[in-house]
């Protein structure tokens, strides 16, 4: 009987420890994930992360020039596209504004069917913004010279 008992305090005694054991690895797995999550800009860098409200005040009521990355957070392809596209914003930080938006519920309204979608807006003061998608490469010199091509035809239209 004695046995048994001991038996039984040994055999809960292990069940804890790998129940304890399970709960911590799925708690670092489930962490691991979050930094991810949290989102692939960071706070202080060359790209905004705007909701869809931001993205309306700032793009769509603005009169200024927008290069502006749709993505998900899960998705691979954002994942590597992002340190080009901080690039191609540090590169024209100040001339050009690039921002990032997540929020899903605003891109059907912009035609998004796929991560990432990039896209050069042209505010127009509340009115429907000009769009314009860029389909190139997926590195920050290309996505630069986008950019700029469509900077230069804003500044030309603003001359005449």
């Amino acid at each position: 009987m004695k046995r048994n008992s001991h038996l039984l305090s040994s055999l809960s005694s292990f069940f804890l420890s790998l129940s304890l054991l399970f709960f911590s690895s799925s708690l670092l797995f489930f962490l691991s994930f979050q930094h991810v999550e949290a989102g692939l800009y960071s706070p202080g860098g060359a790209v905004k992360v705007l909701n869809s409200q931001e993205f309306k005040d700032r793009v769509v009521n603005s009169h200024d020039l927008f290069v502006v990355e749709f993505y998900a957070d899960w998705c691979g392809h954002c994942q590597r596209f992002a340190p080009e596209y901080e690039k191609a914003a540090k590169a024209l930080r100040g001339l050009v504004q690039f921002v990032a938006v997540s929020d899903q519920a605003i891109m059907p309204e912009y035609n998004i069917r796929g991560f990432p979608t990039v896209k050069v807006f042209v505010g127009k003061g509340g009115k429907p913004p000009k769009m314009f998608d860029y389909n190139g490469p997926r590195e920050a010199k290309d996505v630069v010279d986008f950019a700029l091509t469509h900077a230069t035809k804003l500044a030309k239209a603003r001359l005449a």
